[in-house]
């Protein structure tokens, strides 16, 4: 780069600051010294600016989880300081499970009916809103591993319809009530 072109960039950028340091006529080392100094003080500037921002980023995030937190409480406290002839009446709840089937299995048994299986899947997609892959895992879970896993949770009426799906399914179900 020229030295003309040089200190017409530079005086460009930052005309208070260097616009008058070029009103006198500068050796080339002298106006290449200034630019370097000047692009030295950017970088540092834009690293400084990226650790600002940085250090925004997680100051924000706090304080939208202290916002979060003070809802929170501020609900929990609305609701203990409310009469409790105004609260709304708890509905009781229950959690189905989805057990391994019993039965002795022997050597020379499939570990269990494909068909059987594909829809049991299906079921648990259905009462769960869980996606293929999670549905199948815990189906796989349940009869291939031997686990108890819970397959949905809510309102008495919604847990009666979900034991039935999963049992026309196939599946061996276990219910429990919790308030």
């Amino acid at each position: 780069m020229k030295i003309k072109q040089l200190r017409s960039v530079v005086a460009g950028l930052f005309p208070a600051q260097f616009g008058p340091v070029f009103e006198k006529a500068y050796t080339a080392k002298e106006v290449k010294l200034v630019a370097d100094a000047i692009g030295i003080a950017a970088r540092d500037a834009n690293k400084r600016e990226f650790e600002f921002l940085e250090v925004r980023a997680r100051l924000d995030a706090n304080l939208q989880l202290l916002e979060h937190k003070v809802n929170v409480i501020s609900e929990q406290l609305e609701r203990a300081l409310t009469p409790s002839a105004v609260r709304e009446p708890l509905v009781p709840q229950e959690e189905v499970f989805l057990v391994p089937p019993s039965g002795p299995a022997t050597a020379g048994d499939p570990p269990h009916d494909l068909r059987n299986k594909i829809g049991l899947i299906k079921a648990v997609r259905e009462v769960s809103n869980l996606g293929l892959k999670e549905a199948k895992d815990l189906v796989e879970h349940v009869i291939d591993r031997g686990f108890k896993m819970s397959v949905f949770k809510g309102p008495l009426e919604k847990a009666a319809v979900a034991v039935r799906i999963l049992k026309a399914a196939g599946g061996t179900v276990e219910r429990k009530e919790s308030i």
